[in-house]
């Protein structure tokens, strides 16, 4: 089974455009970048990415990230107090 991952980007190729990323679990992987809106040209080390079969499909606020996580992992809702 597939499953889509919140990433955080570690390097960036913008010629290239692939980005390697961390998962929560401190694993490194490669993604690409054209499945993002603006092709990944506003991807920095440090930005957040929800990834899925190697390829990234949205970029996200820490806060976003961090509430993404949350709910795949089973452990609620928005830090904002909202489910």
């Amino acid at each position: 089974m597939c499953v889509a991952r919140v990433v955080e980007v570690v390097a960036v190729d913008h010629d290239r455009s692939l980005a390697v990323v961390r998962d929560r679990q401190g694993r490194r992987h490669r993604v690409q970048l054209l499945g993002l809106d603006d092709g990944g040209r506003s991807c920095r080390p440090g930005s957040h990415l929800i990834a899925h079969s190697g390829l990234a499909i949205a970029q996200l606020t820490r806060k976003e990230a961090d509430d993404r996580q949350r709910l795949m992992d089973g452990t609620g809702g928005s830090s904002d107090g909202h489910a």
